[in-house]
């Protein structure tokens, strides 16, 4: 198993403000070294907070989905309901 050695930087982020997520760890690219240390935890902080609003966009959607299937359940349980009494009540 080959070893590679890597000259890169990485920045982790431990506060990612997430439901989900509590460590981000970004690499960067090789031609954003001479940026300064603050302007890429500032672009850090940006990418991850994107990252945390896409998250709760999509756990929003997983409990609109979630609602509707309950709903769904109930709807088809009472229609059965109604025909069995329907038929009940035609037999009498």
């Amino acid at each position: 198993m080959p070893i590679k050695g890597t000259t890169r930087r990485v920045i982790e982020i431990n506060g990612t403000n997430s439901c989900f997520f509590e460590k981000a760890v970004l690499y960067v690219r090789p031609e954003c070294f001479p940026l300064e240390d603050s302007s890429l935890a500032r672009e850090a902080r940006k990418y991850t907070a994107m990252l945390s609003d896409r998250a709760e966009d999509v756990r929003r959607e997983y409990r609109r989905e979630r609602i509707l299937k309950i709903l769904l359940r109930i709807t088809i349980g009472l229609a059965a309901a109604a025909v069995i009494l329907g038929i009940y009540a035609l037999s009498l």
